[in-house]
């Protein structure tokens, strides 16, 4: 299954994944919603069994 890319939901935020070939998915979740959390990047990383 080929989940690379970004999505964009409703309120403009992001995520973007990237799988390799072992089954590693790492990614970024970007908000641009809320004071706290706006333009901030939260890494994802997981193992795909």
């Amino acid at each position: 299954m080929d989940i690379n890319g970004t999505w964009i939901n409703q309120n403009g935020s992001t995520v973007t994944f990237e799988a390799d070939a072992s089954g590693r998915v790492k990614g970024e979740f970007r908000s641009r919603k809320g004071r706290a959390s706006a333009n901030t990047g939260y890494a994802l990383t997981w193992n795909i069994t």
